[in-house]
C-alpha cells in the first residue's frame, strides 16, 4: 500500500485530532439529559463523570510507554476505535448500567497524547510552547464547533448524537489507516515514513523522532540505563524469562525518573491545584444550566463560545504572553486570572453571569496549561517525552475523578457560588505558596 509523504501525512493527522474532538464534544452538552432520560440524579451523573475519568486517569498513565515503544500511529488507531466503540454504546444504552459500560473503552482513547507527543518530538525546544499551541488549535475547533453541533442533533434525538460521532470516528480510523504510513512504509512519492515533519535544520538537530513519535534508535526502548560511581552509563539488554516483569520495572522506572527531575515536583503542584479549581464548576456546567431550565441548544452553544475563546487564546494569547513576560511570568498572571474568573463565578446570577465567569476562566487556564506543559517537557530527557505527557494528561485525569462529585456536593449545599468561592480559595493557597517560593514554576 503506497501512503502519504510523512509531510502530508501529518496533516491528516491534525485533521483528524480536530474530528476526533468534535465527535467527543458535540455529546457533552447532550450526557447530562441522556443521563437523566435514563433515570440518573445529579449525584449518579456524578458517579458517571467520575468513572469516565478513573478509566481515563488508567489508560492515560498507560498510553504514554506504549507511545514511547509503538509510536502514534497506532495510539491514533487505537484511540478511534475505542471512541467508535464507547459512543455506539453510548447511542445503544436502555439502562444506566449500559451507560456506564460505554465508557470502558475510553481507556484507551488517547488521540490528543499521540498528537502531542509526535508535535513535541518535531519541535524545538524554544518552540514547544507554540507548535503545543498549534495542538490546541486543532482541538479547539472540534472544542468549538462540536457543542453548538450536538446541541442542533438533539433535536432529532439525543441517541442520535452518539451515532453521528461512532460514524465520524470510523472516517478517523480508515483514513489514518489507508493514508497515514506506518514505520518504514513507502509513501506515494517513494519517501520513508521515517523522515521528520517539515522541520528546520536547525531544529532536526534537537529531533529524532519520526512522523509515529517514535525515536529514532529502537534500540533505547529495549535497554536500561545504569550508572557507576564515576557516572558512567552502561546499556543492560532486557530479556529472558522474566522480560514481563523487568519492563514493568523499567516503565516505573520511567515514571519515578520523570518525577524526581528537577521543576517537575513544582510543576505538578501548580497542575493538581489548578486543575481541580477549574474542573470543580466544568464537571457541573451543563448541570447548572440545566438547573437553571435551559436545554441541550443552549448549552451547546455556550460550550462552543467557550471553545471560540479557548481556540483564540491559544491562537493569538500563548505565544504573544510568553515572548514578552516569560514563561514563568505567564503562568503567574494566568494563576491571578483564574481567581478573578472564579470570584465572578461566585458572585454570578443565572446563566448569562456564569457563562460570563468562565471567560478569565477559560484564558488564564489556556496560558497555564500551555506554558506548564512546555516548561514539564524541557524538565525532561528526550526519551521520556512520552512518558511526561502521559503524567500531565494522568494528573487532569486523576483529578476529574474527584471533582464531579465534589461539585455536585457543593451545587447541593452552596449552589455555583459554593463552587465558585472554594476554587477561588485553592488559588489564594496556590498564589500564596508561589509567592513564598514553595511552588517555584
Amino acid at each position: 500500500m503506497m501512503y502519504l509523504k510523512p509531510s502530508t501525512a501529518v496533516y491528516v493527522v491534525y485533521a483528524n485530532i480536530a474530528l476526533y474532538c468534535l465527535c467527543y464534544m458535540m455529546q457533552q452538552p447532550v450526557l447530562p439529559y441522556r443521563t437523566k432520560q435514563l433515570g440518573a440524579s445529579n449525584a449518579e451523573f456524578a458517579q458517571f463523570q467520575s468513572l469516565f475519568n478513573l478509566v481515563q486517569s488508567v489508560g492515560g498513565l498507560l498510553s504514554g510507554p506504549v507511545m514511547d515503544a509503538l509510536g502514534g500511529r497506532m495510539l491514533l488507531l487505537i484511540s478511534f476505535m475505542a471512541s467508535a466503540l464507547c459512543y455506539s454504546m453510548t447511542a445503544s444504552a436502555t439502562s444506566l448500567l449500559m451507560l456506564y459500560l460505554s465508557r470502558v473503552p475510553t481507556l484507551l482513547q488517547h488521540a490528543v497524547l499521540a498528537a502531542r507527543t509526535i508535535v513535541t518530538s518535531a519541535s524545538a525546544a524554544s518552540d514547544r510552547a507554540k507548535h503545543l499551541g498549534y495542538v490546541g488549535v486543532c482541538t479547539g475547533i472540534g472544542m468549538t464547533a462540536g457543542p453548538m453541533i450536538g446541541g442542533y442533533l438533539s433535536e432529532v434525538s439525543l441517541e442520535f448524537v452518539s451515532w453521528i460521532a461512532t460514524a465520524g470516528s470510523f472516517f478517523s480510523l480508515l483514513t489514518v489507516l489507508l493514508l497515514v504510513p506506518p514505520p518504514d512504509a513507502p509513501s506515494k512519492k517513494g519517501s520513508s515514513s521515517n523522515s521528520d515533519y517539515n522541520v528546520p535544520k536547525d531544529e532536526k538537530r534537537e529531533s529524532s523522532h519520526n512522523i509515529n513519535g517514535t525515536a529514532a534508535s529502537s534500540e533505547s526502548s529495549n535497554k536500561s540505563v545504569t550508572s557507576d560511581k564515576n557516572g558512567k552509563s552502561s546499556a543492560n539488554i532486557v530479556s529472558g524469562g522474566d522480560g514481563s516483569r523487568t519492563r514493568r520495572v523499567l516503565i516505573l522506572g520511567h515514571f519515578w525518573e520523570v518525577l524526581v527531575s528537577p521543576g517537575v515536583s513544582s510543576l505538578m503542584t501548580l497542575k493538581i491545584i489548578t486543575t481541580l479549581a477549574s474542573t470543580l464548576f466544568q464537571s457541573m456546567f451543563t448541570v447548572v444550566l440545566q438547573n437553571q431550565g435551559q436545554g441541550p441548544k443552549y448549552a451547546g452553544n455556550a460550550m462552543s463560545f467557550l471553545g471560540m475563546t479557548s481556540i483564540l487564546s491559544q491562537a493569538f494569547l500563548v505565544a504573544p504572553a510568553i515572548q514578552h513576560l516569560g514563561e514563568s511570568r505567564t503562568i503567574y498572571i494566568g494563576c491571578w486570572g483564574l481567581l478573578g474568573g472564579f470570584i465572578l463565578l461566585a458572585l454570578a446570577k443565572g446563566a448569562t453571569m456564569t457563562v460570563v465567569s468562565l471567560i478569565p476562566q477559560s484564558l488564564a487556564g489556556v496560558l497555564i496549561s500551555a506554558v506548564s506543559t512546555s516548561k514539564l517537557t524541557k524538565a525532561v530527557s528526550k526519551e521520556r517525552l512520552g512518558t511526561a505527557l502521559a503524567i500531565d494528561m494522568g494528573v487532569w485525569s486523576a483529578v476529574r475523578m474527584v471533582t464531579p462529585s465534589m461539585g455536585a456536593w457543593l451545587l447541593e449545599h452552596g449552589g455555583s457560588s459554593g463552587i465558585g468561592s472554594l476554587s477561588a480559595a485553592l488559588m489564594v493557597v496556590l498564589l500564596g505558596s508561589m509567592h513564598l517560593g514553595m511552588v517555584d514554576c
